[in-house]
């Protein structure tokens, strides 16, 4: 049965959505969110409480010929200290045939040099996991997360919290042992404190439909189609910033598989067009997807690579959408059964499309690269107790002018659970 219960971004998920998961996936490593309590994974009730402390380098992303007066921000240094602390409960029942998941979490984050960038937050979240008979299965979700605006792209000039909230809804039909027909729709809202940053909320509607082949619980794949209307509330007319909505199309595949007993393969391939109402010479149109390749070499030993193309709900000013093409690769080795050293390398480029200045004739087509290079060690003394330290270098190289950036952060995370 739970194989039934594994999502499929075709059938269910919307264009905004990577935006919150790329950028939980940048903060996770740098200690700026709490770590999921995967310690305690199913336990009917669960408590937890934690925090961190890291010392960023270059806080703002800025390139080295400019110092954080010359922004707007004051006489402060590049680095700063940045404490988190957490409490979060969890729930996870099995009552007949369905389950019932919940969480909620309140964060406290705190920038020693930079105390205007201070806030607070509760997140929260709960599923139903549900199976009618024996041939109607699905989920209902709903997830509610704030998290501050990531630095690169915008710098930390003011304070803006960002508000995700999604809602999914889907269903699956057993039309043959190895045959399901599936269904879903997911709402995502994305919001912005700050004013000036509102033109960038972003409503998005997505609905999916397509066939499961399944032969067992890790060995599927999903032929869909999902239709995605995206739209801007607070821009009631097209600018040079961007257009007030756009539409999208994917049509693909979603696979996992295991081969043999040492390889897994989880990822989607689709061909995406997204269609602007006024602002047609930024449509975009063009394979996407992303696939995962989890190598174990020994049993203690092994590798995670990812390759990835995708647009997503990153905007700033000078771009209606990002087009990112990006690699990682990841080694670990479990030193011991509870000692994990992982390390990783990724690149990334992201070409702003549709930028007004190329539109205009004012300049070329901004285009980033980025390299990131990290080390991670995980400790877990007991089942309850879970210490980590970790340390990341990071660049970027743009063909906009005082665009580069260097960065250097290390941290170090503590997490009590029960």
């Amino acid at each position: 049965m739970h194989s039934a219960r594994r999502g499929s971004d075709l059938r269910s998920s919307g264009g905004g959505l990577p935006e919150v998961a790329k950028l939980i996936a940048l903060l996770m490593p740098l200690g700026l969110l709490a770590p999921s309590a995967q310690a305690l994974e199913g336990e009917p009730f669960g408590f937890y409480v934690g925090g961190g402390l890291t010392y960023d380098n270059n806080l703002l992303r800025l390139p080295s010929n400019i110092s954080p007066a010359q922004t707007g921000v004051g006489d402060r240094p590049r680095g700063t200290w940045i404490g988190n602390a957490y409490v979060r409960a969890t729930t996870d029942l099995t009552p007949g045939r369905q389950r019932i998941r919940g969480y909620v979490q309140g964060n406290a984050f705190r920038y020693d040099e930079y105390s205007y960038l201070n806030w607070e937050g509760v997140d929260f979240g709960a599923a139903w996991l549900w199976q009618v008979g024996d041939r109607w299965n699905g989920n209902l979700s709903y997830d509610q997360l704030k998290f501050l605006s990531g630095f690169a792209d915008l710098r930390a000039f003011v304070q803006n919290l960002r508000t995700a909230k999604i809602g999914r809804a889907d269903a699956e039909y057993w039309l043959h042992p190895n045959w399901r027909l599936i269904g879903g729709y997911t709402r995502t809202v994305l919001e912005n404190s700050q004013a000036v940053i509102a033109e960038t909320d972003l409503t998005e509607d997505a609905f999916g439909l397509g066939f499961k082949y399944i032969t067992t619980e890790r060995n599927y794949v999903v032929f869909g189609a999902r239709y995605t209307d995206g739209d801007y509330p607070n821009r009631s007319q097209p600018s040079v910033i961007g257009d007030t909505s756009y539409k999208q199309y994917d049509a693909g595949v979603d696979v996992s598989w295991a081969l043999g007993g040492n390889t897994d393969v989880l990822g989607r391939l689709a061909y995406t067009e997204r269609k602007f109402p006024n602002l047609s010479q930024r449509d975009f149109a063009g394979p996407t997807g992303n696939i995962r390749v989890d190598w174990r070499w020994t049993v203690r030993t092994g590798v995670s690579a990812i390759v990835r193309r995708e647009i997503g709900g990153i905007e700033d000013v000078t771009a209606n959408y990002i087009l990112t093409s990006a690699v990682r690769v990841a080694p670990y080795w479990m030193v011991t059964e509870r000692i994990r050293l992982e390390g990783y390398y990724g690149y990334q480029i992201r070409d702003y499309r549709g930028e007004p200045g190329v539109a205009l004739g004012l300049g070329p087509q901004r285009e980033d690269k980025y390299n990131f290079l990290g080390l991670n060690a995980t400790w877990t003394p007991t089942r309850n107790w879970q210490v980590g330290l970790g340390l990341v270098y990071s660049n970027r190289n743009s063909n906009v002018p005082d665009n580069d950036f260097d960065d250097v952060t290390a941290l170090a995370t503590l997490r009590f659970g029960f």
